[in-house]
């Protein structure tokens, strides 16, 4: 099955490594990459957050039943089919989550549903691969890897438009209180920056996020 894979990047030549890098990344997975321009705004929170808009306004438009969005800073924990990743969508109807960022420390109240393996997180019983399948309900950040469907590309923009904040992030976070969502392979713990799932932002490699400033 072929799915589509929006990567936010820049042409500006600082960022043409990383985003080799990533398109690299997504297309060994079994991803069909389209490279997405950052869209020019003098806040980079909301330049972000446009972009993101932008992407779901082109899932809107296209024929797919589910597709997949990546920030340029995006390397991948360890080995995954695409089509292990396509049976994620089964189990949500709106959306999914990569990767996340975990609050540091935290283990909020929301989290006490989940009874395997002493895991933070919603868990249903269900098992992919080994890989429990664990849901987040607020208390994360982190833009760098999500797939909608088309409810969910619909309901998520339109959320975004609604919701007065700059950062796209937070508003997924926000989202994901009424609608929850499963993280793929969220029992992966990076251990750095409280990053969960089989995608994470790999500051080593880029330390600095893409955004666009201009004149720089």
């Amino acid at each position: 099955m072929n799915r589509t894979a929006y990567l936010i990047s820049s042409s500006q030549q600082r960022f043409l490594a990383r985003q080799a890098t990533a398109r690299a990344v997504l297309e060994k997975v079994g991803f069909s990459v389209v490279v997405v321009e950052f869209i020019p705004h003098a806040r980079p929170a909301i330049s972000n957050k446009l972009t993101h808009q932008h992407i779901l306004e082109q899932v809107l438009a296209s024929n797919d039943t589910y597709a997949y969005v990546f920030e340029d800073d995006v390397n991948v924990a360890e080995a995954i089919t695409l089509d292990e990743i396509i049976q994620y969508e089964a189990f949500n109807s709106r959306w999914f989550c990569l990767g996340i960022c975990e609050y540091s420390g935290s283990v909020p109240e929301v989290h006490e549903t989940c009874t395997y393996g002493g895991l933070n997180g919603k868990y249903a019983g269900h098992i992919i691969n080994n890989h429990p399948v664990l849901s987040m309900s607020g208390w994360f950040r982190g833009s760098h890897a999500y797939a909608v469907s088309q409810k969910g590309a619909q309901e998520l923009l339109d959320f975004s438009k609604a919701m007065d904040h700059d950062y796209f992030d937070v508003q997924m976070e926000a989202f994901s209180v009424t609608h929850p969502v499963p993280v793929v392979r969220y029992d992966i713990d990076r251990k750095n920056n409280g990053h969960r799932g089989i995608f994470f932002q790999d500051r080593d490699a880029f330390p600095v996020s893409t955004v666009y400033i201009p004149g720089k």
